[in-house]
């Protein structure tokens, strides 16, 4: 068996990009002593002005995508958004100067004074694929590779994600050619860093990005609660089972669950097949 994460909302208990951000602009602030918090807030409030015309003006609207096809399309042509809106965090000069040490740095201090924390059993889930052998492994549209690192210091598994060059750019992974921001992206990750042929994969992840990686092999959700999870409305909308872990049957065909965190996920027996 091999295990792969998706990183925000899913390992961790909530989206960092913000906190990423937030360390970042106190850099520029105290080592610079520059003031982006506006900046920053008008590049956030950019991206989610773009997102929701693009989602209002899509066809075939939300309740009538009832293929997985539909749904990657939509998600596909969420690409030219997400790149222009790393062209305007580049242009912020929120991550100028920073280097790979400063972005682990704080992510270690993220953790270390409980603002990022990981969610429950997921320690206990690494131990028990460390002593069963089993290969772990993180893939995430984060923003930087270095900053992930630091927020899981205490843990060992390659991750595959963006990473933020010291003049502010947001760069992808060398073998996808461009930056890591999609479900599509995912996947071809999947296939290339983790072999993604191989049947005995299980993903885990908590957002759209990871829909893909999700149906290619077994995944689990990660969600709060099934109803407040807008993964999990998206499957269920196509057509796809999502049943909590607690009801996970070896013989049953569903091929996704969903749980509130790792604890839940090794008390069902899933990973005891």
């Amino acid at each position: 068996m091999r295990l792969i994460f998706d990183f925000d909302g899913t390992i961790t208990q909530q989206d960092t990009i913000s906190d990423l951000a937030a360390a970042a602009v106190a850099f520029q602030h105290t080592q610079r002593g520059q003031h982006l918090q506006a900046t920053w807030d008008q590049v956030v409030r950019h991206y989610m002005s773009d997102y929701h015309q693009y989602k209002e003006n899509y066809e075939p609207k939300e309740e009538e995508r009832r293929e997985v096809a539909q749904e990657v399309e939509f998600l596909n042509g969420l690409r030219p958004i997400e790149q222009a809106s790393l062209q305007r965090v580049q242009a912020s000069g929120v991550f100028d100067g920073l280097e790979h040490m400063g972005l682990f740095e704080m992510g270690v201090s993220a953790v270390e004074s409980k603002k990022i924390e990981t969610r429950e059993g997921f320690k206990a889930v690494t131990k028990m694929a460390q002593d069963n052998g089993w290969p772990l492994g993180v893939i995430s549209v984060n923003w930087s590779r270095s900053f992930i690192r630091g927020v899981l210091h205490q843990f060992s598994m390659p991750i595959v994600a963006n990473e933020i060059a010291s003049d502010g750019r947001v760069e992808g992974p060398e073998f996808l050619g461009e930056q890591l921001t999609n479900s599509a992206g995912k996947l071809s990750a999947l296939k290339h860093e983790f072999g993604g042929d191989d049947e005995s994969i299980l993903y885990f992840g908590d957002s759209s990005t990871d829909l893909e990686c999700l149906l290619a092999h077994k995944g689990i959700v990660i969600a709060d609660d099934d109803t407040d999870s807008s993964l999990i409305r998206t499957l269920q909308r196509l057509s796809i089972p999502v049943p909590h872990v607690e009801a996970y049957d070896k013989a049953a065909n569903a091929s996704v669950h969903w749980a509130r965190n790792f604890q839940e996920v090794i008390a069902s027996g899933l990973l005891d097949r």
